[in-house]
């Protein structure tokens, strides 16, 4: 990934947590390798043919935004256990997106299907934006319960859209907060600020209603307040993996006018604001264990596949005879079917530098025309 924030909540907390401890190499592989490699250039990459592969996709880099793109087609040497796709948020990438998800049995993508043209696939499962790294984190434990807390609501970011229209409101309903418009503060700054807060809204980003201050809100014990059409906020936030179906135990209003209406009754009552922020963060738990699960499944399936498939190259092998060791051959080797003119390229043995041929250099003599 390009994006620090994915680069950190995929490999860092994601990966490893389904690993239980295994291996994890990292490896990057950029859009030129992807579109150019030939089967020689993947053995140099691959030197250990029983481990699962993932494949990391950043879906705004522009050889994905190409229908034509040969990027899923080069990927299937990899056979990956599944593949990631993230920051699309536009959607631009959905062409081969689409193609990708035929290929990996599973695909764990950024921002919901049904807001892409592609629309919703079984094998592809939404994943949560996550967050900026883990500066200014704290463990839930050490975390100050709600009730407690000193600001009533914090928000920070560029001032765009129907944000002015929420801070209006919200500044004028509830004066004890912490803004910073237009300010890209770190996260070391940031999240203290969410870890002092009751609430943190959110509105509407460059095209989603999705955002990663919702997820650094929800992992700081801070409850975000999210506002949209019931429609559009269940397509962007009803498909996490583990709760299809079912919206994060957020604040959710129409409008930004029927926020203040929403957050006093929990203001009133401790209690259930209490019991409000442990629903976020519990559900912001379960949210990443579910996500390590399934991840950790497709795994084991996967492992189990490659030492089938390593038994069977050994059983057929023990035949003997050259129909034998065809088979064990084209088990051991052959891609997943591709098609396209791309496939010979793609097996292509590679190519020989050309001969490099001496001329003599050009005189007055070689350049007159011969008389007519």
């Amino acid at each position: 990934p390009e994006c620090e924030v994915e680069r950190h909540f995929v490999l860092k907390e994601l990966m490893p947590g389904a690993l239980k401890g295994g291996k994890l190499t990292v490896r990057t592989l950029y859009p030129r390798t992807l579109t150019s490699f030939r089967r020689h250039d993947a053995f140099a990459v691959i030197n250990d043919t029983e481990t699962p592969n993932v494949v990391v996709f950043h879906g705004m880099i522009e050889d994905m935004q190409k229908c034509d793109s040969a990027i899923p087609e080069k990927a299937q040497y990899y056979k990956p256990a599944f593949t990631f796709l993230l920051s699309d948020e536009q959607g631009a990438s959905w062409c081969g997106n689409q193609r990708l998800a035929d290929m990996a049995p599973m695909t764990l993508r950024q921002y919901a299907p049904p807001q892409h043209p592609m629309g919703v696939r079984h094998s592809m499962l939404t994943l949560p934006l996550g967050y900026n790294g883990p500066d200014g984190f704290i463990p839930r434990a050490n975390q100050t319960v709600a009730s407690k807390r000193s600001l009533t609501w914090a928000w920070a970011g560029a001032v765009r859209n129907d944000r002015t229209e929420m801070l209006t409101v919200l500044e004028k309903a509830f004066p004890t907060n912490d803004v910073a418009r237009n300010k890209n503060l770190p996260r070391a700054k940031m999240i203290p600020m969410y870890l002092k807060s009751k609430f943190v809204p959110n509105a509407r980003g460059q095209v989603s209603h999705d955002c990663f201050r919702l997820y650094e809100a929800s992992k700081s014990g801070a409850i975000p307040v999210v506002t949209g059409p019931k429609g559009r906020v269940f397509d962007t936030f009803g498909h996490f993996v583990g709760w299809e179906g079912q919206l994060p135990p957020w604040l959710y209003v129409e409008r930004w006018s029927d926020a203040p209406a929403a957050m006093k009754p929990l203001l009133r009552s401790p209690a259930q604001l209490d019991a409000k922020q442990q629903d976020v963060l519990d559900w912001w738990d379960r949210t990443v264990a579910a996500t390590k699960a399934t991840i950790r499944r497709a795994l084991e399936v996967d492992v189990l596949y490659r030492r089938s498939v390593k038994a069977a190259v050994e059983a057929w092998r023990g035949k003997g005879g050259d129909v034998a060791e065809a088979v064990a051959n084209a088990l051991e080797y052959a891609p997943r079917p591709t098609m396209g003119t791309r496939d010979e390229e793609f097996a292509a043995a590679p190519p020989k530098p050309p001969a490099t041929v001496r001329r003599p250099p050009i005189g007055p003599m070689r350049m007159t025309r011969p008389p007519s």
